[in-house]
């Protein structure tokens, strides 16, 4: 089991690599294909047009970030499990292993950030607001996307 209260890399590397299959959750069961398709209708509001460059943080094997790039937008994924780069990594998407908390590029360099995971992986408000790309994306309103609602709202209670 993942310890939720501070993980350790290897406690996240082997739930997302031994335990669970990302690659597969979004699109394996009907709660996963209803969550795919909330985020994308959700994403369609609020992203701006293609080809603006979006960034996909805590992106895992780049399900969203593949299907953002198939409709035209420049896509990049960071993500701290090493299987999850290379799968996106293999499936076309620029990828880069590392900590939502520590983002590696300089600000304004992208027009928009998808959290889709970090903010309810991150259970302290100071990681959350660490990982908060502020100033990485040009547009602010109404970014990050906040599509941690959309995984609640297919959760039975």
């Amino acid at each position: 089991m993942l310890n939720v209260g501070n993980p350790s890399a290897t406690d996240i590397h082997d739930h997302y690599t031994v335990r669970y299959d990302k690659a597969t959750r979004l699109g394996s069961t009907l709660k996963g294909r209803l969550e795919r398709a909330r985020v994308r209708d959700v994403l369609s509001w609020y992203l701006p047009a293609p080809p603006a460059a979006v960034v996909d943080v805590g992106g895992g094997p780049g399900v969203h970030a593949a299907w953002l790039q198939s409709l035209g937008y420049t896509e990049e994924l960071l993500d701290p499990v090493q299987t999850h780069v290379k799968q996106a990594a293999e499936a076309g998407i620029s990828s880069v292993v590392d900590d939502a908390r520590r983002l590696p590029w300089p600000d304004g360099s992208f027009d928009a950030a998808l959290l889709a995971g970090p903010l309810y992986h991150l259970i302290e408000a100071t990681d959350r607001r660490l990982a908060w790309p502020t100033g990485t994306a040009r547009e602010t309103i109404g970014w990050p996307v906040p599509t941690p609602t959309l995984s609640t709202s297919c959760t039975p209670s």
